[in-house]
């Protein structure tokens, strides 16, 4: 009869804990879907305004090149 109290009491705790521990990482996936959600917002900003970019060839590559093809 005394382990039976003991192992119900065990089990209440561990689901206590589980309870807990579920609480705790729905949280922290809302968090972290909340950073996600700002960073997207974030970088639509920036897309709306962007501004262009003109690549830039290095001269010592790009003529190397050529005088050897020639």
């Amino acid at each position: 009869m005394v382990g039976l109290v003991f192992g119900r009491v065990r089990l209440a705790k561990s689901r206590s804990k589980i309870r807990e521990l579920e609480k705790e990482m729905m949280s922290s996936h809302a968090e972290i879907l909340e950073i996600q959600r700002a960073y997207v917002q974030l970088e639509n900003k920036f897309e709306e305004h962007s501004i262009p970019v003109i690549s830039m060839k290095l001269n010592g590559k790009d003529n190397s090149k050529e005088k050897a093809t020639k």
